[in-house]
């Protein structure tokens, strides 16, 4: 048997046996890709990246091939033929269930654009502020909201008020979320990074951002009031988490 004949047997065989089991391998096929999505959408990225041309140019090679498969799926499928503002509608309710899954990286990623698109940001933010401007209630409901947000919320707002501070002199803002800076005050039992008997009050950065410190993780440490007020805009060497847990346990 020629090697093109045992080839045309195989797919022979392989298309007899799919059209005769096609229900299980699709149910099989659609678990599989449900318990796998994510592993299987970053081959999928990664594949399309390493071959940018690669899919146009066989979508422009079969695409009568494509369009009768449409075809064919909506005369089969009428139920999923929806008008434009249902598939608008569906993709909004997609887009706001995968921000819930994944907050964090959300969050991180607005972050990100905002301050690549800072100038843009801007802009959108006095068109918005015009808009409430123009119509007193909503205006009012969205400053009680924020004073609510904000009382609800202060870990966040010593973010933005620090954040604020950084963009205002013009340093450099290294994106963090607030698990992350939570994270590094429990790293140090949620004391103060200069003295031995402070608890965590204020956030503060190492090398003030009055001369020129940045906003970013690597630069912030926990401090107390006192300490706080008397570091001012000087350079002080925090200690690490380390030496704060030794420090703990031989005060015990």
């Amino acid at each position: 048997m020629s090697s093109e004949q045992a080839k045309f047997d195989k797919k022979s065989y392989n298309h007899a046996y799919y059209s005769k089991n096609r229900e299980h391998l699709s149910t099989n096929k659609r678990a599989y890709y449900l318990k796998n999505r994510e592993s299987i959408k970053a081959k999928s990225l990664a594949w399309s990246k390493r071959n940018p041309t690669r899919k146009a140019a066989w979508r422009a090679r079969n695409r009568e091939r494509i369009n009768a498969y449409e075809r064919a799926r909506y005369t089969k499928h009428p139920k999923q033929v929806f008008s434009p503002e249902e598939r608008r509608n569906r993709k909004k309710a997609s887009v706001r269930a995968y921000r819930r899954r994944n907050l964090e990286k959300e969050r991180i990623r607005r972050h990100e654009w905002r301050l690549r698109n800072i100038e843009r940001e801007r802009v959108l933010e006095r068109a918005r502020k015009r808009r409430y401007m123009g119509n007193p209630e909503k205006s009012k409901k969205a400053r009680e909201y924020i004073r609510d947000w904000l009382i609800r919320n202060p870990e966040a707002r010593k973010l933005v008020v620090e954040r604020r501070r950084a963009r205002l002199k013009g340093n450099t803002i290294v994106p963090f979320t607030k698990s992350q800076w939570l994270a590094k005050v429990a790293s140090y039992g949620g004391r103060c990074a200069y003295c031995d008997n402070g608890l965590y009050e204020h956030m503060d950065h190492v090398i003030a951002v009055a001369n020129g410190g940045p906003h970013s993780l690597d630069n912030l440490v926990p401090a107390c009031q006192p300490c706080n007020d008397k570091k001012g805009a000087k350079t002080w060497t925090p200690r690490s988490p380390a030496q704060i847990t030794l420090a703990n346990k031989q005060a015990r």
